[in-house]
C-alpha cells in the first residue's frame, strides 16, 4: 500500500473533508486537524465590474501569505485567504488598486 503525504501527515487515502464555518478541516483517523488558513473579509463599496475584480486581485495576490482572493461584485466585498495574513498590507494593496476599504 502506497502512503501519500497530504499536508500535515501521512495518509493511506486522502482525508475526508469536514465543512464547518467556511473552512475545510481534515480528519486523520477520527481526529480533527486544526485549520491553518485564515480568512479576512473587507467591505469595498466601490467595486462594480471585472476591471475592479482584476485590479484588486492582482494587488492583493502580491501580499505575502495570501493564497486566494475573491472579489464579490454583488456583495461589494473582498475575501482573502492565506496564512499569517497582514491586515494592514492587504488594506494597502486594495488602496493601491484604487479602492477604499469601508
Amino acid at each position: 500500500m502506497t502512503r501519500r503525504s497530504y499536508g500535515a501527515g501521512m495518509w493511506e487515502t486522502p482525508p475526508a473533508p469536514i465543512r464547518g464555518g467556511g473552512i475545510v478541516m481534515w480528519t486523520e483517523k477520527g481526529r480533527l486537524m486544526p485549520p491553518t488558513t485564515e480568512q479576512l473579509i473587507y467591505s469595498v463599496p466601490g467595486v462594480s465590474c471585472g476591471h475592479c475584480r482584476a485590479a484588486i486581485t492582482a494587488e492583493v495576490e502580491k501580499v505575502p501569505g495570501v493564497s486566494s482572493v475573491d472579489v464579490d461584485l454583488d456583495a461589494k466585498c473582498v475575501s482573502v485567504a492565506g496564512e499569517r495574513l497582514d491586515e494592514a498590507a492587504i488594506r494597502d494593496a486594495i488602496d493601491e488598486a484604487g479602492y477604499d476599504v469601508a
